[in-house]
Formats: C-alpha cells, sequence, structure tokens
C-alpha cells in the first residue's frame, strides 16, 4: 500500500522505528516465535539513546504500537489524550531547581506581595512646592464693611461748639467827670466766668466762631476812691466777639487763640437812680491757650486759660461821663464738640 503524499520520507522512518519498539514490548497474539507480520520482523530495532559522559541518563518514554499507514479516505488517527489539569494548589519546586519566573513584560504573578510604596519627592529645602492660591469671588452686591470710627472722628473738622464756665480774677480803673460827680475809683475782685462759642473750621485745626462771655465780680475790692459820692462799686463785664482758634495738630487736643470784638462795661450801685451806670461800651482782646482730650468721636473736655483787656466809655449819672480800662484772667473747664 503506498503511504499518503503528506507524509515525508523521514515520517515514514519515525513511525516504522516507533512501531518496531512497540511490537518488541508488547508482542501480538498469535503462532509462537512468529513475527505478527514480515514488515513489523524485518525492521531492524531502535538504537539506544546516546549520552554524554557526566550526564544523567534520560529514560525513554513508551512508544505506541507502531500502526500502518491508514488506507485512503480512511478517517485520521485519534492522537494521545490531552494530559489532565495540573492542580490548583501551589506545588513547591524541586529542591535546587530555580523558581518559576514571569513572563517578561508582565506584571506579578497573582498572588504576589503588593507594590512597594513610592516616597513622596519633595523640592529642594527652604523653597516651598509651587502652588496657587485659591480662587477669590467677590460678590457684586456686597456692601463695604462699616468702619467702627468714622473718619472725621478725633478731627477738628466741621461744626464747632464750646461751652465752659470758671473763675478768674478781675480789675478797673474808673474816671468820672461831670459837674456833679467827679473822681476816681480802683474796683478789683474774683469773677464768675461763662463762655459759649459756636462756630465751624475754615479747614482741618482753624476755627472761626462767635464767642459770648460774661465776667460778673461781686462784692469787689475798692481802691483810690477820690468821688465825692461813694456808692458800692460791682462791676460786670460781657464781650461779644469774632473768636479765631488754631489747633496745630488737628486730632490733638493743643490750641490757642483769641477774641475781638464788641466790649460792655457796667457797674451795679445801689437805689440811688442817680448814681447808677448806664453801661459803657467799647472793645475787648481775649487771647487764650488751652489743651483738650477726646471722650467720644467728637467730644473732647479741656482746661482753657483766658487773658481779658476791654476799654469803655460812656455817660455816668445826669450830666457826667464814665471811662473804664479792665484787665483780668480767668480759667475756664471746657466742653468741646467739634
Amino acid at each position: 500500500m503506498r503511504p499518503p503524499p503528506f507524509l515525508s520520507a523521514g515520517a515514514i522512518a519515525t513511525l516504522a522505528t516507533l512501531g518496531a519498539v512497540a511490537l518488541a514490548q508488547n508482542p501480538q497474539p498469535g503462532a509462537p516465535g512468529t513475527p505478527s507480520s514480515p514488515a513489523a520482523s524485518a525492521l531492524p530495532p531502535a538504537p539506544p539513546p546516546s549520552t554524554s559522559p557526566g550526564s544523567a541518563p534520560t529514560s525513554v518514554p513508551a512508544q505506541p504500537p507502531f500502526a500502518s499507514p491508514p488506507s485512503p479516505g480512511a478517517a485520521p488517527p485519534q492522537g494521545p489524550p490531552p494530559a489532565s489539569a495540573p492542580p490548583t494548589g501551589t506545588q513547591s519546586p524541586a529542591p535546587g531547581a530555580s523558581p518559576p519566573t514571569a513572563p517578561p513584560g508582565y506584571g506579578p504573578p497573582p498572588g504576589g506581595p503588593p507594590p512597594a510604596p513610592q516616597a513622596p519627592v519633595y523640592g529642594p529645602p527652604g523653597y516651598a512646592q509651587p502652588g496657587y492660591p485659591p480662587p477669590y469671588y467677590s460678590s457684586p452686591y456686597a456692601a463695604p464693611p462699616v468702619p467702627a470710627v468714622p473718619l472725621d472722628a478725633h478731627s477738628h473738622t466741621g461744626f464747632f461748639l464750646r461751652m465752659g464756665i470758671g473763675a478768674g480774677y478781675i480789675a478797673n480803673a474808673t474816671t468820672l467827670e461831670g459837674p456833679t460827680f467827679q473822681g476816681q475809683v480802683d474796683a478789683a475782685g474774683g469773677a464768675f466766668t461763662l463762655e459759649l462759642d459756636i462756630g465751624g473750621a475754615l479747614s482741618p485745626g482753624i476755627i472761626l466762631a462767635g464767642s459770648y462771655t460774661v465776667h460778673s465780680v461781686g462784692n469787689a475790692k475798692l481802691t483810690n476812691d477820690t468821688r465825692s459820692y461813694r456808692p458800692a462799686h460791682d462791676p460786670s463785664l460781657t464781650m461779644l466777639a469774632a473768636m479765631l482758634d488754631v489747633y496745630p495738630d488737628p486730632k490733638a487736643g493743643f490750641h490757642f487763640g483769641g477774641a475781638l470784638g464788641f466790649a460792655s462795661f457796667r457797674v451795679r450801685e445801689d437805689t440811688d437812680a442817680q448814681a447808677s451806670s448806664a453801661g459803657q461800651s467799647g472793645f475787648g482782646l481775649a487771647p487764650h491757650v488751652g489743651y483738650e482730650w477726646w471722650v467720644s468721636n467728637y467730644w473732647g473736655i479741656g482746661v482753657l486759660g483766658r487773658f481779658i483787656f476791654a476799654r469803655t466809655q460812656g455817660d455816668y449819672a445826669a450830666d457826667g461821663k464814665e471811662k473804664d480800662t479792665v484787665t483780668g484772667a480767668a480759667i475756664l473747664f471746657s466742653a468741646t464738640y467739634n
């Protein structure tokens, strides 16, 4: 029988060798001492496997019995059964054998240790990591914060009001002229003082105000009295003037200035109408200096020293004239709104 065309000469020789070995190990039942077929007895025995000096002998696996080539049109022979699947459990390698390694390019086998954590990377010492500030979104409808202290607080600007009360000393020299009452008299004594100033700031720290002051003396001491008629003589000086007050530092308390204006001098005498003073008018000057302390955003309290000078003249009794010169000083406690 002619072998199939797809078998080469080498394949045919290999199959013949394998069949001879199989027949030698497992003879077919038949006549004793007779080969099962002439072809099988004619095949030479397979050579033994060669081994190199110093190497362990290699066992030759059992070969299946030789089978004759299939006839044309017959089904191809079935191969050996597939080997059984390896056990699922982990097998320890043989002593001295190297452990199995994973194929290159693939991750570690399942069940292996987790990858080692990577250490964080920091910049050079002394330098912070670059970053960006968080975004800021301002609300277009948010009202600006209300300042705790108004912008014009503790500043001598705007409306100005000062009230003062104190005490001082007033002295005046009076000269009487006329056919009925003639002579001179000097009066001096402690005075009660009141002050009221109302105005505003021309610029920060510069105040212009109207000033009204009263200096009244009670039980004045009389000297150099050469009058022909000598009633009581208690003077009172009133001033209505324009006052200029200057604060070198608009937010501080030190200030100085003065008042210049109309002055009225009047003497309260006894009940004799003929000897009463109708009042004399003239001008007066009152410079001052003081210091204040803030007690709120706009109010301050302080101390004020004032000097007084006035010249007045007018009628005395029915046919006489009176001329007065007034000097004095006063210390006032003040309350200022500015």
